[in-house]
């Protein structure tokens, strides 16, 4: 009996941070949507570093238009910065910004199958489905052109509806990628690194162990079983009693 008193007040005392941790962790995540911890993200430059994310990734991850004002618009995962500023989020990393093109009052981007129509306020006006997957964009004589694997095609003026057209003999320039100077993607990854990592995310590494890394999640197993053990213990020591 002494025996079993000892071992489960050790276990009680060794694994009651580990308790409270698990508890604690699990009550926040069954109320993170109430919370917005998934909205939530981390600015601390210790829990970045330990998840990997403040070095500045390779420049080719970066897609970059410049703008006739100097501007750029800027992708980085699913992310889309003007500047510095987030200006739009896509569905998933695999919708990829492919082209920007103006006129006097619209900006236009494109992504593979969509194009994001905004004034020059940064309001977003109308998103455009496009014939199919686009290769590339361009404006002539206050027209926008679009060049798919099907073909050329013009938008009307009310940005409504698309017209094949077979008239390459003056293709319009297409808009191309630019190359950012390592400073600016130094400032827009500073700023997009902010976003990457949400305290839901922490929180479940927490609950789990892996924000202790690889043999984080066996600690956490091993507190579960000597939690066991513990709750197995007092049962015991309490059938005992009754005895």
């Amino acid at each position: 009996m002494a025996l079993r008193v000892k071992l489960h007040r050790k276990l009680g005392l060794l694994f009651a941070v580990f308790l409270m941790i698990f508890v604690v962790s699990g009550i926040l995540l069954q109320h993170a949507s109430e919370l917005n911890l998934d909205q939530r993200t981390i600015q601390s430059e210790f829990l970045l570093k330990i998840y990997g994310v403040d070095n500045l990734p390779d420049p080719k991850s970066f897609k970059a238009y410049k703008l006739k004002d100097r501007r750029h618009l800027v992708q980085l995962d699913s992310q889309i910065y003007l500047d510095y500023l987030p200006l739009l989020k896509l569905e998933g990393n695999s919708e990829k910004m492919v082209a920007l093109a103006e006129l006097p009052k619209n900006l236009f981007l494109a992504t593979q199958h969509q194009i994001y129509i905004y004034q020059y306020d940064l309001k977003l006006v109308d998103v455009l489905d496009v014939p199919s997957s686009i290769i590339q964009m361009g404006t002539l004589k206050q027209q926008l052109y679009i060049r798919t694997k099907n073909g050329i095609s013009i938008l009307d003026n009310n940005l409504l509806y698309w017209s094949p057209t077979k008239n390459t003999a003056e293709p319009p320039p297409w808009s191309s990628e630019v190359s950012l100077p390592k400073r600016e993607l130094e400032q827009v990854w500073a700023i997009h690194k902010q976003s990457l990592l949400t305290w839901t995310r922490v929180i479940q590494d927490i609950h789990s162990g892996r924000v202790l890394g690889s043999g984080g999640k066996y600690l956490a197993d091993l507190a579960a079983l000597a939690l066991l053990l513990l709750a197995l213990t007092g049962l015991s020591m309490m059938a005992r009693r009754k005895d």
